[in-house]
């Protein structure tokens, strides 16, 4: 993105970049709908031993009929319960449209700041948000707006990793906005963004990578918000990823030739 090979992937809806004041706080930047735009990336899970891009084939097909015949097209649900108690639970409801058994992450689209972005995974595992090098850029808040970090992030395996810096932004997801303090990592990585259980908790949220969606009250309390997961692309940027792999070694050896 920073080179300027990637601009296919960022859509405007104006035609224009909206420029911001470098003075500005990031977390007070506008969420106006004039000024969204939207970032994506590609989304990919690591190949293991036995998985081929025929089963990957496969598993799209099925996933491309459970959507047809279930007619899934709300990304966003509604749950209204006038003079109810509000309880978040997963039923087999939730199961429709979700194709099993898998093991994909729960991806979903969220606003920050001035941007629509894409391919943040919801992590519950994860202490930290984080937000990668590329996709900060796509915001054009500019790095005077990231702090020295506290302490580096640490892997499960124990490796510890000095982010950039931290910045607090706005996250919009349905009618609801938090303030979240991301860590900014320069490494590649398929997502664009990762939130955590602060985020998580800061919505009341509670997700389900095994029924593909995350529900959390809504603004006003007064009803449920179901906000489900891509599972179909997640499986075709997958698919993307393995042709690539596979390819490579096709590609060196005919270099070699």
């Amino acid at each position: 993105m920073r080179k300027g090979k990637l601009t296919q992937y960022i859509v405007q809806g104006n035609g224009s970049v909206p420029t911001v004041n470098p003075n500005t706080p990031a977390n007070q930047v506008s969420q106006k709908s004039g000024s969204v735009r939207e970032i994506l990336a590609i989304h990919g899970r690591p190949i293991s031993p036995g998985e081929d891009e025929t089963r990957l084939r496969s598993e799209i097909r099925r996933e491309e009929k459970i959507r047809r015949v279930c007619a899934i097209e709300k990304e966003v649900n509604l749950e209204a319960r006038p003079g109810q108690e509000l309880v978040i639970s997963f039923s087999k409801q939730d199961a429709v449209g979700v194709q099993f058994s898998h093991r994909d992450a729960l991806v979903v689209s969220v606003q920050v700041a001035n941007c629509l972005m894409r391919r943040v995974m919801i992590d519950e595992g994860s202490s930290a948000e984080v937000m990668f090098l590329d996709a900060f850029r796509q915001l054009k808040l500019g790095d005077n707006h990231i702090k020295p970090s506290r302490a580096p992030l640490t892997g499960f395996e124990g490796t510890e990793t000095w982010p950039m810096g931290e910045i607090t932004l706005l996250v919009t997801i349905a009618d609801k906005t938090v303030e979240i303090d991301f860590v900014v990592v320069d490494r590649p990585s398929s997502y664009n963004a990762i939130l955590g259980r602060d985020w998580m908790h800061k919505m009341e949220a509670e997700a389900s990578s095994r029924y593909q969606v995350v529900k959390f009250p809504s603004r006003s309390g007064d009803s449920i918000i179901s906000v489900r997961g891509d599972q179909l692309l997640s499986k075709k940027l997958y698919a993307m990823e393995i042709r690539k792999k596979s390819s490579a070694p096709r590609e060196e050896q005919e270099m070699q030739a």
